[in-house]
């Protein structure tokens, strides 16, 4: 319910929702929530301690000062306890739920962040309510330890090789066993079962696309999921026909990248950009990969860490990819730099060779392995886990200045702003609830905890540098495509809002835009008086036509 005011808010007033007025009332309103979801089995269960608890706080909280103003009033009737040496900082964190018997591999959040999910090495998946920390269900999943665990936002009713969804949302698991299986969350069945890998499959990601069907004529929704083992390899999957599409690497006989050889070692972790376009992979031979998923083929190779990659993520706007690695670092990497090696370059203002850096920034202050990091929706924090069972959250906002640093090889250093402690053990996984309020951690003590993150819920650098004056609707309404008038045509996801990809970038300033009935075409009307087309998923002009000397101010196909 606090939630959902709060995006209420953000979306009828928009405007006051960037004054200071309303970032005092969502610090309040982020200040209730944390009361709730901490407290929540005791006020459940003895409604009567509400105002113990509240006064409980910190001084600095929004319902301490609230219990306060009660006290010295006189409107509290009944004995209660002052708390006089109490921590004068909140605490971050908000949930601790147990019930795994083994340690947690994975944890990750549904698209709309009121659940949870966490994978173990009991075998079993666990959906939590991400907001009471409530057990939803437990699926005995495979016979060997879990390895990892993916959502798959369905829809009810789908068919799935003759296996009709009761409920919208799957999970992918896979295992030491080799497996990777698909369940129904809310009947707990398994719909069916995908074998192809020789190793132990280590890592899991999966992306729902909107695709044009030649022979149907028509967008159809295709949904792959990504499987990355310690055999080498990467496959991409159909998650209706259970098909492989192509595999990346592993032993040579079954590699179908026509144009590399893959990984030397084994695949780690696997991300799909926000468009579901390019997948990433990180790998134990130290080096980040991007492949085209349509093709199979790779786009290009980041080399930089000292050791094995453990984590990849793609940030939501599809401009950078984080890294983690045994060396103890995180890696902040701009897509649409070239890749490859690192090169030198003699810089003659210092009088010497400099090595060109291929990262943006490099998240240093962890003591020991970090086995995972995640980058926040609105690109503004960076949390990483460690072997040593610490949590540390970073800054990890770009400036122009990083990018000119890292372009005269200087090495840019981030340090931890925050540290949490309360793990027994590894931390193994990590993950950034959607709004970015919220991170949930797990590990070798078999707990998953949810901190406070103190996140916008809005993501940065998305909207528009000037006014939009323009929008139009995919044809299924999963998509929505802007343009804006410093000249940039972006796509966004029709449902949840998130920023996709940015199509094109110009001089001209783009006053309309519309999308064909096929989805394949995007046509911006400009100030320049001239009407241009463009493909969506290669980003190149189709026809460029000149209708006026004037502006052209609106277009629509038939």
């Amino acid at each position: 319910l606090i939630q959902n005011f709060v995006f209420a808010v953000q979306a009828k007033a928009p405007e006051a929702a960037r004054t200071r007025k309303w970032g005092a009332t969502h610090k309040k309103i982020q200040d209730i929530h944390r009361f709730v979801a901490q407290n929540f089995e005791q006020l459940t269960t003895h409604a009567g301690k509400c105002f113990q608890l509240a006064a409980n706080n910190a001084d600095t909280a929004t319902l301490a000062k609230v219990a306060l103003e009660h006290w010295q009033r006189n409107t509290i009737r009944g004995a209660w306890i002052n708390y006089l040496n109490k921590p004068s900082e909140l605490n971050p964190l908000i949930l601790a739920m147990s019930g795994h018997r083994a340690p947690v591999t994975k944890v990750t959040f549904t698209s709309d962040g009121l659940r949870l999910l966490s994978a173990s090495e009991d075998a079993s998946i666990r959906l939590w309510d991400a907001f009471s920390g409530e057990l939803i269900g437990a699926i005995q999943a495979h016979l060997l330890p879990i390895l990892s665990v993916a959502f798959v936002q369905g829809e009810g009713g789908q068919n799935v090789r003759g296996v009709i969804t009761s409920s919208d949302w799957m999970a992918v698991t896979s295992g030491r066993d080799k497996y990777i299986k698909l369940w129904d969350l809310e009947s707990s069945r398994e719909l069916r079962s995908y074998r192809g890998h020789v190793g132990r499959v280590k890592c899991v990601a999966t992306k729902v696309r909107s695709e044009y069907d030649e022979e149907q004529e028509d967008l159809v929704r295709k949904t792959y999921i990504a499987t990355g083992s310690w055999d080498r390899s990467c496959m991409i999957w159909d998650l209706d026909t259970g098909e492989v599409l192509h595999v990346m690497g592993g032993p040579t006989h079954v590699n179908t990248s026509p144009n590399s050889e893959g990984h030397a070692n084994a695949v780690t972790d696997v991300s799909f950009s926000p468009d579901g376009s390019v997948l990433c992979t990180g790998s134990d031979d130290e080096t980040i990969r991007l492949w085209n998923v349509l093709t199979g083929e790779e786009i290009k190779c980041y080399k930089g860490h000292d050791q094995g990659i453990t984590s990849v993520d793609y940030a939501s706007n599809g401009e950078f990819i984080l890294s983690a690695s045994v060396d103890g670092t995180l890696k902040l990497w701009d897509t649409s730099e070239p890749g490859g090696d690192t090169k030198s370059f003699f810089d003659s203002e210092r009088n010497q060779w400099v090595k060109l850096r291929s990262e943006v920034a490099t998240f240093v202050g962890n003591i020991d392995r970090v086995y995972d990091g995640r980058l926040s929706t609105d690109m503004r924090s960076v949390v990483s886990g460690c072997r040593d069972g610490t949590v540390r959250i970073y800054s990890a906002e770009v400036t122009a200045g990083m990018r000119e640093d890292r372009r005269k090889g200087v090495f840019v250093a981030i340090s931890p702003r925050i540290t949490l402690y309360g793990h027994i053990g590894a931390v193994h996984s990590v993950a950034i609830s959607p709004d970015s309020w919220r991170v949930s951690t797990a590990g070798d003590d078999g707990c998953v905890r949810i901190w406070d993150l103190g996140g916008t819920g809005t993501p940065e650098k998305q909207g528009h540098s000037e006014a939009c004056l323009g929008i139009s609707y995919f044809p299924y309404g999963d998509k929505v495509l802007t343009c804006g008038e410093e000249g940039t045509l972006k796509i966004w996801d029709g449902k949840e809002g998130l920023f996709e990809k940015q199509v094109i970038q110009r001089e001209e300033r783009f006053l309309a835009c519309a999308c064909d009935p096929s989805g394949q075409r995007g046509a911006v009307a400009c100030d320049d008086g001239v009407l241009r087309i463009y493909s969506i998923d290669r980003a190149q002009v189709l026809v460029t036509q000149r209708h006026s000397l004037k502006k052209l101010l609106c277009l629509c196909f038939s």
